[in-house]
């Protein structure tokens, strides 16, 4: 999903937001929101399914696209519903949209 997409996606109140990053790229800025489980852990299944709800929207993203590519299939084998976006937060940040450290 492009950035503006996703933009507008991640207003609903449904929707939970991933940062599939490492907890130091969480830390260093991030979509408000967001709540972190590394993707290249081997517990990020586990997580995800202890934290997030089956039953709503998952949007993922990364640094680039790549790992959260990775991370959405994971988690629509799953049985989530997910939402990527392309570029990831590189593309988030070139397009204009704020990040957090809060």
């Amino acid at each position: 999903m492009d950035v503006t997409e996703f933009q507008n996606f991640i207003q609903r109140d449904s929707v939970q937001l991933v940062d599939v990053r490492t907890a130091e790229e969480y830390a260093e800025g991030r979509i408000r929101g967001a709540v972190n489980i590394n993707v290249l852990e081997n517990s990020f299944i586990t997580k995800a399914e202890k934290n997030l709800s089956k039953s709503r929207p998952v949007a993922v993203y990364c640094r680039s696209g790549k790992r959260s590519l990775n991370a959405a299939q994971q988690l629509i084998k799953a049985g989530f519903t997910v939402v990527d976006l392309k570029g990831g937060i590189i593309g988030w940040t070139t397009a204009g949209f704020p990040i957090s450290k809060e």
